[in-house]
């Protein structure tokens, strides 16, 4: 375990400070330090005290600047706050009680002020012509014309009351192949529709965004982009024998997610930095091509 001198207690230390001390925590664990005493701090984030002292400054490394609005970062804060906002635009008309989950477009970001109240008064509109469906699925994409930033709709409007009687396809139940078992569950849904009897939701529902996203390598301009700004606020540091810089790609956010790349990857050059490290926590990839 690292041991630190620093007197700072978890209440007082910022959201940002205890996501560095916990990307760090893991990344010691799987990368070879000169010591395990450490101090953390800010500017540089880490202190290794060993023969030499050593400062590590920690970044994430996010396919586009957060202040940039086509930026994911900016661009899911738009997409929540326009479902929100389309759906109390629904509800304050004559409505009923739907559930609807929006998908949005890469190619098509969302704008700010005046671009945000004319999309969420659109997907008002689509709640209104799609609400007295019979049934619970996919929004038809007639309703999406005229809505280029969202690309998938889907509709959940009520539950389905059903008694389901024996399948005699199925006499023991649900059957552990996965093809059986897609199989099973849509004679389910089958005679669901048929006999079944449609309820309201029984809570007030809760519109959604969700956004699919695809897997990318990583790109090495970006990298060089954050090491150039990083290298212009070494000034700010605190002095020490030498700096690391660990750039931190994190899966779980969509926007850093990206492989990690080596074939045909020299490393990156630095004028502050004596190693560049990228760390992909969780899957511990590691990519380390700094001189020794």
């Amino acid at each position: 375990m690292a041991s630190t001198r620093d007197a700072e207690t978890v209440a007082s230390i910022s959201r940002q400070q205890r996501a560095e001390r916990y990307y760090f925590g893991r990344f010691q664990n799987v990368y070879p330090l000169p010591s395990t005493n450490v101090t953390f701090g800010d500017k540089p984030d880490v202190i290794i005290h060993a023969e030499r002292s050593i400062g590590v400054e920690i970044t994430n490394l996010y396919h586009i600047d957060g202040e940039r609005p086509e930026s994911e970062q900016r661009q899911r804060e738009r997409r929540q706050a326009v479902v929100v906002a389309a759906q109390g635009i629904y509800e304050r008309g004559p409505h009923k009680n739907i559930e609807l989950t929006f998908g949005f477009d890469d190619a098509h970001p969302i704008g700010n002020g005046r671009a945000q109240r004319s999309l969420a008064q659109k997907l008002a509109d689509v709640a209104r012509r799609v609400q007295e469906s019979e049934e619970n699925g996919q929004i038809a994409a007639s309703h999406l014309e005229n809505v280029p930033e969202v690309n998938f709709g889907y509709l959940y409007g009520h539950y389905v009351e059903c008694d389901y009687p024996l399948d005699h396809e199925f006499p023991d139940g649900p059957p552990d192949s996965f093809t059986d078992f897609k199989r099973y569950m849509n004679r389910r849904d089958s005679y669901a529709r048929q006999v079944g009897v449609r309820r309201p939701l029984r809570e007030r529902a809760k519109w959604k965004p969700i956004k699919v996203h695809s897997g990318c390598l990583l790109s090495v301009d970006r990298a060089t982009e954050i090491i150039a700004v990083k290298e212009a606020k070494a000034k700010q540091y605190k002095t020490c024998d030498a700096y690391w810089l660990l750039i931190v790609v994190d899966f779980l956010d969509p926007a850093q997610d990206s492989e990690i790349r080596i074939d045909g990857f020299e490393g990156f050059r630095s004028t502050v930095f004596e190693r560049v490290i990228v760390y992909r926590p969780y899957f511990e990839h590691i990519l380390d091509r700094s001189p020794a």
